[in-house]
């Protein structure tokens, strides 16, 4: 996926809360351990995506979120993937 740290996304964040799910993910908010700062994790099992298509969806949501600097747009800080899942962390919107 570029760019993506593979660890367990519980070592270097605490899950807060759900914030809501859809078809291929949850979101939920979480605190990063080293600076106690709050984000937002979209993870996706990657089960969902074996399908080319949707690896190539989520490739490009990835890069679009990236490449887009804009107040009215969330920002991408990280991908974390492990074996089982893909989140990609951004910024909290309170709201």
């Amino acid at each position: 996926m570029g760019n993506t740290s593979s660890t367990h996304l519980s070592d270097r964040f605490s899950r807060v809360r759900e914030l809501g799910s859809g078809s291929f993910a949850v979101v939920y908010e979480v605190i990063r351990k080293e600076d106690k700062k709050r984000f937002a994790a979209k993870c996706m099992p990657k089960k969902l995506l074996e399908a080319q298509e949707m690896q190539k969806r989520v490739k490009g949501e990835i890069q679009l979120m990236r490449e887009i600097d804009h107040p009215n747009c969330l920002k991408i800080f990280e991908v974390v993937e492990t074996r089982k899942k893909i989140c990609i962390i951004t910024e909290l919107i309170e709201g």
